[in-house]
């Protein structure tokens, strides 16, 4: 099944979610520029992914990451939508739904191993990717490259219905 994705709708969750003290994820309106988020993350971090956590609530995580000339490894979450939207950079993402090797680390997220029959997806600034629950992903970054994006991993509805 395709799904799509309201492009409006994206836009609209990324002007709200900020790392307000005070403020609810799960309620009340947040903001954060993009300038903010930049400065954020640190920018040599050469073969490392860093990770700038914006807002946690019990249905939606909003995080910020770079990766600098790096491969990163499997992960797979059985009940949590991912997507992307890329502010900056370049990188190949590889999704696909099976795995060979790696473990789960918790009953609903997998690490490690390697995908198998996928699709790698080419994302530069202003893309989005959008991976349903039960996608493994595995980002790699060219050497000499760097690649910030935002991160939105939110409760699937389809594992809720399980």
């Amino acid at each position: 099944m395709k799904k799509t994705l309201n492009v409006l709708g994206l836009l609209t969750m990324l002007c709200v979610f900020s790392a307000g003290a005070k403020a609810d994820p799960d309620s009340d309106p947040m903001y954060k520029s993009a300038a903010d988020i930049q400065a954020g993350l640190p920018k040599n971090v050469d073969g490392k992914l860093v990770v700038d956590r914006i807002v946690s609530g019990a249905q939606i995580q909003v995080m910020a990451a770079r990766a600098v000339h790096q491969v990163g490894g499997t992960e797979m979450h059985r009940a949590i939508d991912v997507f992307y939207y890329v502010q900056a950079g370049h990188a190949d993402v590889l999704v696909g739904t099976r795995v060979e090797g790696g473990k789960y680390t918790t009953p609903d997220e997998w690490s490690g191993g390697k995908i198998v029959d996928g699709h790698t997806y080419s994302l530069s600034a202003g893309d989005i990717l959008l991976m349903p629950a039960g996608s493994a992903h595995q980002v790699s970054v060219p050497k000499g490259g760097s690649f910030t994006y935002i991160v939105f991993r939110h409760a699937s509805a389809k594992a809720a219905e399980k």
